[in-house]
């Protein structure tokens, strides 16, 4: 079978480049003649960009915050560090001591002098199991050998779903009633008591949910009004309770439904 190509004429590096594609397509058309053959000083033959991987966990390489329920922990991986907080635990701040990426995974190892915890974070979507919220990441804790604890993750500069930059500016809690809270003395040795309370400036922890103060009034010092938007097994829902400090370690909680509670403040 005889071709006879008609090409005008063009400058001699553009008809090297027109000749060669002209020499591909012909042999895809004709069922492939192997790599076309090029002469001396030819150009080489236009080159794609290299296609990125789906998936490659380039994403995982920016700062993180993974959370999981039950227990309620956080971890927030900035740079070097990895700060740890949740309910019995307070605040840890350790050293990253190895950070790396396999395809979709990254895994985090960090240290203190209590220990460790290492973060898993993988690219695949999350719901979280209390709220339903939906996350980017999903995400593992382990700490001090205690684990895996399985949660969502996103990045740090992502606020949390469901909780838009307004909610920065949401009222606190008085300081006078943060801290670990316990039915007595001797289950604030317990590590993980599941009649505890754990209270934060913008959260309170019980041992299947958490409330996030919507509204505050304070009736002085020791006793103020909150109005708590809860989740918790899947459930949310919204709780007007009297905090009241009885003396300087013993904390009252009344509410609606006969809600009362009485308990003791724990030693960090």
């Amino acid at each position: 079978m005889a071709i006879t190509l008609s090409i005008p004429d063009l400058e001699d590096d553009t008809m090297h480049r027109f000749r060669y594609l002209i020499a591909a397509g012909l042999c895809t058309l004709l069922g492939g003649c192997g790599e076309p053959t090029r002469n001396v000083g030819d150009a080489p033959p236009p080159q794609l960009p290299p296609a990125v991987a789906v998936g490659d966990g380039s994403v995982l390489q920016q700062d993180l915050v993974i959370a999981t329920n039950e227990p309620f922990l956080q971890a927030r991986v900035d740079g070097r560090e990895l700060v740890l907080t949740g309910v019995d635990v307070g605040e840890r701040r350790l050293a990253v001591e190895r950070s790396t990426v396999e395809g979709d995974t990254r895994t985090i190892i960090a240290r203190d002098t209590a220990g460790s915890v290492e973060a898993v974070v993988r690219v695949s979507p999350c719901e979280d199991s209390m709220s339903g919220a939906a996350f980017p990441f999903s995400g593992e804790l382990t700490v001090n050998g205690d684990g895996p604890h399985p949660g969502c993750a996103r990045p740090a500069s992502m606020p949390a779903p469901g909780e838009p930059d307004e909610q920065r500016d949401m009222p606190t809690l008085p300081a006078a009633f943060t801290g670990r809270w316990a039915p007595d003395v001797a289950a604030c040795t317990e590590p993980a008591s599941i009649e505890g309370i754990t209270i934060a400036a913008d959260a309170i922890h019980f041992h299947e949910s958490v409330g996030t103060p919507r509204a505050v009034h304070p009736e002085g010092e020791d006793i103020a009004t909150v109005v708590f938007a809860y989740v918790g097994e899947g459930e949310q829902w919204e709780a007007e309770q009297r905090l009241r400090l009885r003396d300087a370690d013993t904390l009252e909680i009344t509410g609606p439904d006969g809600l009362q509670l009485q308990r003791v403040r724990c030693a960090r």
